[in-house]
């Protein structure tokens, strides 16, 4: 969806025991996209 592959999204031993992260890690431009949506639905009373 936004041709980011890293591993840290999707793997989430990879994420943890490789890059010491608590858990999977959103992508940032993604949830912003998805945030903007929201609201632009939210502002035209889709929801």
């Amino acid at each position: 969806m936004t041709f980011n592959g890293h591993r840290i999204h999707y793997d989430r031993d990879y994420a943890c025991e490789v890059e010491g992260y608590p858990g999977l890690l959103v992508h940032g431009p993604l949830q912003a996209t998805l945030l903007m949506n929201l609201a632009a639905r939210i502002e035209k009373g889709a929801v």
